[in-house]
């Protein structure tokens, strides 16, 4: 007997696969392969990936040990993730373009005037600074060390006038 189950995450459903009735095998490379892509490619962590699994953090853990295809595939996928996230804080630290549209309705009119235009986002100096110190640890870190070369001398003074002599 076959039955139908949906693999959901917490933005939704990613897809539903047929499996054989009772307990289902604990992994399956064609649909746990195609599952873990798509979650990770939406930044999922391990842990909501074996939750969305319906199986323990360690057996995704045990699975990526035992079968690197399973490995390689969540490895891929979190990269387009990661990528995509890169790309997104480069744009906001250097300040982009995009289309966009303003509806108005105006008085007396049957249907909504749509009028496209091209929104200018700054750039944005906290995305600046943490892309910086990242990239550039030596130059942007907030601990700076300073070399000092050169001598220290010390004078001590054993003399000192105590206040009934001045």
């Amino acid at each position: 007997m076959l039955v139908q189950r949906s693999f959901k995450y917490h933005g939704g459903t990613v897809g539903s696969v047929r499996l054989a009735g009772g307990r289902p095998s604990k992994y399956n490379p064609e649909t746990h392969l195609v599952i873990v892509q798509a979650l990770a490619k939406r930044g999922l962590t391990l842990p909501q990936l074996a939750e969305t699994l319906e199986v323990a953090p360690s057996t995704v853990s045990k699975w990526m040990v035992e079968h690197p295809e399973f490995s390689e595939a969540i490895k891929e996928a979190k990269d387009i993730a990661d990528d995509m996230v890169e790309a997104s804080l480069f744009q906001r630290a250097t300040g982009y373009s995009a289309k966009a549209v303003k509806i108005f309705m105006p008085a007396g009119a049957k249907e909504p005037t749509i009028v496209p235009y091209v929104e200018n986002y700054p750039p944005d100096p906290t995305a600046m600074i943490f892309w910086l110190k990242n990239r550039k640890p030596k130059d942007w870190r907030d601990k700076q060390e300073v070399e000092h070369s050169g001598g220290l001398s010390v004078t001590i003074i054993d003399d000192i006038p105590s206040e009934s002599h001045v």
